[in-house]
């Protein structure tokens, strides 16, 4: 019965700990690309009384891209210049899904992301 019970536990275990590493080998790139992008916004409205606002969003447009990050609309990205602050936002939603087969995804959740910076210019 003690031999029988041991493998169950075993078997839950190692189950658990492949799910984790499965949904964290996909969790775990999203946040990297979304805190890369973040820190792009911020060095870019630290420098942003050299730049418009068209050569920021051009950047940025491209750095997003690079990431592979699903932004519906260029100007979803938003530039904004009020009382000396610059603002730079957007958001977007990743899926995170567990595939069966090469022919479906089944989804499991969604991510939203919604990044924001404000500096004073």
């Amino acid at each position: 019965m003690q031999r029988g019970i041991s493998r169950l536990g075993l078997l839950l275990t190692l189950l658990f700990f492949g799910l984790g590493i499965y949904f964290g080998s996909q969790i775990i790139p999203l946040y990297y690309s979304y805190y890369e992008v973040l820190g792009q916004m911020e060095a870019k409205a630290r420098k942003a009384s050299l730049e418009s606002d068209q050569e920021i969003k051009r950047f940025l447009l491209k750095k997003i891209e690079s990431f592979n990050i699903p932004i519906e609309d260029p100007d979803d990205l938003e530039i904004n210049r009020v009382g000396g602050k610059i603002i730079i936002s957007f958001s977007y939603i990743e899926t995170v899904y567990f595939r069966i087969n090469d022919d479906y995804d089944w989804d499991l959740f969604d991510l939203d992301f919604s990044p924001y910076v404000e500096v004073a210019i």
